[in-house]
């Protein structure tokens, strides 16, 4: 069983994961966490993945040959413009991150060694959300 664990929005990415660990533990098989780039990436060569993480704000992450050399970096539409020369790869849309080509990627990581353990969200930003600094004072 492989989840995707990012880049992405928080609530998604927990709940993807929590479905993921759930099915895994009911069904007794190991879970195995990876990048939804990588899925994209596979059997493109030389590419840049980008994906909207909402916010104005774009992720992205360069490959070569299915491997991440770049990446992943959070960033705007201009200065993604700036920093990667787009040009040199051809557009691929992925609406969808497909499970097969997920599950393909996590087979060449883990034919490679690749440690996939981890299920910790790849979060690029900080949480709106903040712990409450304690109770508040309320006056009257």
């Amino acid at each position: 069983m492989v989840t995707g664990i990012g880049p992405g929005p928080f609530t998604g990415l927990r709940v993807g994961i929590a479905a993921g660990i759930a099915f895994a533990v009911g069904r007794g098989i190991p879970i195995y966490g990876l990048p939804s780039h990588d899925a994209v990436a596979v059997g493109r060569g030389a590419c840049t993945v980008v994906s909207d993480v909402r916010r104005r704000e774009l992720a992205w992450t360069t490959y070569r040959d299915g491997v991440a050399i770049d990446g992943p970096r959070l960033t705007t539409e201009v200065t993604l413009a700036n920093d990667v020369d787009l040009d040199t790869f051809p557009e691929v849309r992925a609406e969808l991150i497909s499970a097969a080509l997920l599950a393909t990627a996590a087979q060449n990581r883990l034919d490679h060694g690749d440690d996939l353990s981890s299920l910790r969200p790849l979060y690029l930003r900080a949480p709106d959300a903040t712990p409450n600094s304690g109770p508040k004072r309320v006056s009257g």
